[in-house]
């Protein structure tokens, strides 16, 4: 009789932690599905702190953009500038060694008159 009483102990202890599971296991799935206010606050307060981060890396991206946009321009410029003063250069060491075409010189002249006052 002893061991029945034991047995039906252990049985009812069983049933309780299983019972004590499922209904931990239903209080959990009942928060994902209906989450609380406080969970909601929390969960936009994240997404407003994302949507600001990610303005302020749209900024910055636009600003490194304004940048290289204009980095680039000047390098444009600075490689128009060395292609005029190289081509003079080539004229000039042309016509310092006797080989020089006065046509060849006036037109790189106009074409350096025309570069530099154009900017």
């Amino acid at each position: 009789m002893n061991t029945t009483i034991s047995q039906a102990i252990v049985i009812c202890a069983a049933i309780l932690t299983v019972l004590n599971l499922i209904d931990k296991v239903l209080i959990f799935k009942k928060q994902i599905d209906h989450p609380t206010d406080e969970r909601l606050r929390q969960i936009e307060a994240k997404l407003i702190q994302y949507d600001q981060r990610f303005e302020d890396h749209e900024k910055t991206m636009k600003a490194h953009t304004d940048h290289l946009d204009a980095d680039n321009n000047k390098i444009k410029v600075l490689q128009d500038g060395s292609r005029i003063m190289s081509k003079a250069l080539l004229v000039l060491i042309n016509h310092a060694n006797g080989s020089g075409n006065p046509e060849r010189m006036q037109e790189v002249e106009h074409e350096l008159d025309e570069y530099i006052f154009s900017k």
